[in-house]
């Protein structure tokens, strides 16, 4: 094989890994989380308190293999998920109030992910 067909069958395989990566959402580690809580529409939502109405739970998604390490709550309706980046689930009862405190965005390989 020669080095032209090496080089490029290398390059395919990392562009080929990026994409896995992308699509697994794994985070840009060089680029840091930006807090977006004042930013619109994301400021009309935050601070506000909203009223459960249907079946939904809180799933803490933790920094795996850290488990203690929360870095954020999502709200999932059933049937929900189970994974190793879950580090516990808290079902919410209808009539409940919560409120959401912050707006945050990370720079993923397919653009941005926002939480």
């Amino acid at each position: 094989m020669t080095l032209a067909k090496r080089v490029a069958l290398a390059a395919c395989g990392l562009f080929a890994f990026l994409i896995l990566l992308g699509v697994g959402g794994v985070a840009v580690p060089w680029f840091p989380d930006t807090e977006i809580t004042h930013q619109k529409p994301y400021a009309d939502f935050v601070g506000r308190e909203y009223r459960v109405t249907g079946d939904v739970s809180a799933y803490a998604w933790n920094d795996f293999p850290d488990r203690a390490k929360i870095l954020t709550i999502s709200l999932i309706a059933p049937p929900g998920v189970r994974n190793r980046f879950v580090s516990y689930v808290t079902p919410l009862r209808r009539g409940q109030k919560i409120r959401i405190v912050s707006a945050w965005r990370s720079v993923v390989l397919e653009g941005f992910l926002r939480y």
